[in-house]
């Protein structure tokens, strides 16, 4: 009997596969995913960390959050939330950063695979561009846990840097955000777009992104 009743509860639960990118995982979905399984317990959510697009056509994700311009063909895609960026670092820095010329100074913290360059910054902010000397990180992960242990300053996502700047761990030492032609999406194939579960959990993710840090 309790077999019966323990295979009729894994029937009615339903896996939901999403790929999403490693660093807007441990940064801002993790942290809020409690209150998705709490409302939805009936759905399982796997994900896969994955820094590339996976092909969705010819896999088993169901859905995915990608930063990117929307250029994927053959995918059904809905923009989430588009993503300026700027330079944090932790509070104690502040003093040592007056003006954007006092970043050739101090320790610049380098992500290898960001879709953004200081240089980009730079120019958004009408400065010229300044030599700047840090360690690199081929991880996003790393180089952000490398700012958040006071290591230096870095270009940070605004969804990604979010609640450390809300918290107060991170702080922004110069005023404006760069704007730019990057988003979040949320992406499907054509099979997985009307999956109960897929809408669910997109539907939750939209009103998640409307709440503030």
């Amino acid at each position: 009997m309790i077999d019966a009743l323990a295979a009729l509860d894994n029937a009615r639960r339903c896996l939901l596969t999403i790929s999403v990118a490693p660093a807007f995982a441990a940064r801002w979905l993790v942290p809020r995913l409690g209150r998705f399984t709490r409302d939805n317990p009936e759905t399982e959510i796997r994900f896969v960390a994955s820094a590339q697009l996976i092909d969705l056509n010819h896999s088993d994700i169901d859905c995915a959050i990608r930063l990117g311009r929307g250029n994927w063909p053959g995918l059904e895609l809905e923009r989430l939330l588009p993503q300026p960026f700027f330079p944090v670092a932790t509070p104690d820095w502040l003093p040592r950063l007056a003006k954007p010329a006092d970043l050739a100074r101090v320790p610049v913290i380098h992500d290898e695979g960001t879709m953004v360059r200081w240089n980009d910054w730079f120019e958004a902010v009408g400065e010229p561009m300044q030599e700047l000397t840090g360690p690199r990180f081929s991880d996003p992960i790393l180089a952000l846990e490398a700012v958040l242990a006071g290591q230096g300053v870095m270009l940070g996502w605004e969804m990604v840097v979010a609640d450390a700047l809300a918290s107060g761990r991170l702080v922004r030492p110069f005023e404006g955000k760069v704007c730019s032609d990057l988003a979040y999406w949320f992406v499907t194939s054509e099979r997985t777009a009307k999956k109960r579960q897929v809408r669910i959990f997109r539907d939750w993710l939209k009103r998640e992104l409307s709440v503030p840090a």
